[in-house]
């Protein structure tokens, strides 16, 4: 007779096969670790703060690349922050990943006025949705997220009251999952704007507005 055998759980970093550092092994662990989430501040896109259950995370390697080429790294302060001084251009997308020994990896896109996070231990959304801008009204900046179910061309895509394009913060393919657009209208005048987001075969219109 066989004695009973005690369960030995693992959480497995899967990150497409790989972890962001490009090392192929995967990482197991015997309990689930936290996981390093990261937003952009509202007052300055291009400062990342990186927290973990809600709370500040000190000493996490934040890098900025693009194409595979590596043009910032820094390290979060006291109060889990980082500014980029690299000059960026906000026709594209850029890649950022957080990474500190004992949490899972975060990932996600940079551009001249957005951050979105992407976590991947989440379940992917069922179906393209875009949400309500957060804050509305606002001044100057406002969160907008929306949901991929799948990998897709995704433009979004800021219209005045006359229909002219007065912003494209996202034109490029993005990866599944739930993404958060950090869109600041500083150099505009207050007012009513319409925001459309076209995602492969779907496409919404919403409306926010604007306070100075």
């Amino acid at each position: 007779m066989y004695g009973a055998k005690s369960a030995l759980y693992f959480y497995r970093d899967m990150v497409y096969g790989l972890n962001y550092l490009g090392d192929p092994a995967l990482r197991v662990y015997q309990s689930i670790p936290a996981t390093a989430t990261f937003a952009a501040d509202l007052d300055d896109p291009k400062t990342v703060i990186v927290t973990a259950d809600n709370q500040p995370l000190a000493n996490c390697e934040v890098t900025l690349s693009m194409a595979d080429s590596l043009i910032e790294s820094t390290i979060t302060d006291l109060s889990g922050r980082v500014t980029f001084t690299a000059d960026l251009d906000p026709s594209f997308i850029y890649n950022i990943s957080v990474v500190k020994p004992g949490f899972t990896v975060s990932r996600g896109y940079l551009s001249g006025s957005i951050v979105t996070d992407v976590d991947d231990n989440q379940p992917l959304p069922g179906s393209f949705a875009l949400a309500q801008n957060y804050p509305n009204p606002f001044n100057p900046s406002t969160q907008i997220n929306f949901s991929l179910p799948s990998r897709a061309e995704v433009s979004l895509t800021i219209y005045n009251l006359l229909g002219q394009v007065v912003a494209v913060p996202v034109n490029s393919e993005m990866a599944a999952g739930d993404h958060t657009v950090i869109w600041n209208a500083e150099n505009l005048s207050a007012g009513v704007y319409l925001y459309r987001l076209n995602a492969g075969v779907f496409s919404e219109t919403k409306k926010m507005l604007l306070l100075k």
